[in-house]
């Protein structure tokens, strides 16, 4: 049976209750993989940031390579 779904200035888009339901369903679907697929990144990152993950480690050496070109300039300071 269709359903009157939208009046524009040119009449009545119909469409069958059946392919609004799908429509409908369609985007919840794609909804609840959507917040599937982030929660799972979500706890990729987690990982990553934890003690030995790869970007925790990324991090790490970024602190201690700054951290080196700063006692580096300290010493230039002293020496001159």
């Amino acid at each position: 049976m269709p359903t009157e779904w939208w009046k524009g200035e040119e009449g009545g888009v119909m469409v069958e209750r059946e392919q609004l339901t799908n429509a409908v369903e369609r985007l919840m679907d794609e909804g609840n993989e959507r917040r599937k697929r982030a929660k799972e990144l979500g706890e990729k990152a987690k990982k990553a940031m934890e003690e030995g993950g790869s970007s925790y480690q990324s991090v790490t050496r970024l602190i201690q390579y700054v951290a080196e070109k700063a006692g580096e300039k300290a010493m230039e300071n002293l020496t001159v």
